[in-house]
């Protein structure tokens, strides 16, 4: 009885310690998945925005993935479900603005991509919304869809260290 107490208490603190949600205003929009929130208390954080891949500034349809999200949260109070830091010191994390998923919304416009590598991390229900809202939007051609073979950022970056 005490290890299974035991065990279900670790269990719901790691998960604490891992998702917190926090509010903050979009204070600026750097690209098309990173943004920089002031917290409630004061705090200025940058958020990349997990499970999406959006096109880099130079890249083709970077200018307009960053100008949608900036169009969507910029100067609003969103909630932000943070996962953890990644290597660059940036918290990675959902944003909310009502009950929008922001993140979503940038894959569902043909914005981002469904970053899979990331996305197997999450749970099943959230990566199956991710993969279906990119298929979707492919479908559409809408955003990036628009061209026949957008070349994804990760690729991108490779070849333009």
């Amino acid at each position: 009885m005490f290890k299974t107490a035991f065990v279900i208490f670790i269990v719901f603190t790691t998960i604490n310690v891992l998702a917190e949600t926090i509010k903050g205003k979009i204070i600026r929009v750097i690209d098309g998945d990173t943004v920089v929130a002031r917290t409630v208390d004061n705090k200025k954080i940058k958020i990349r925005l997990s499970g999406i891949d959006a096109p880099e500034k130079k890249q083709s349809h970077g200018i307009e993935a960053k100008n949608f999200l900036k169009n969507l949260i910029s100067s609003k109070i969103v909630k932000i479900s943070i996962s953890k830091k990644d290597k660059y010191k940036r918290y990675l994390g959902m944003i909310f603005l009502n009950k929008t998923n922001i993140n979503l919304e940038l894959v569902k416009s043909g914005n981002a991509w469904a970053y899979r590598r990331y996305l197997k991390k999450m749970n099943k229900k959230m990566e199956e919304a991710f993969i279906k809202a990119e298929s979707l939007a492919q479908y559409e051609k809408n955003g990036l869809w628009k061209k026949p073979a957008p070349i994804p950022p990760w690729i991108w970056r490779k070849k333009n260290k």
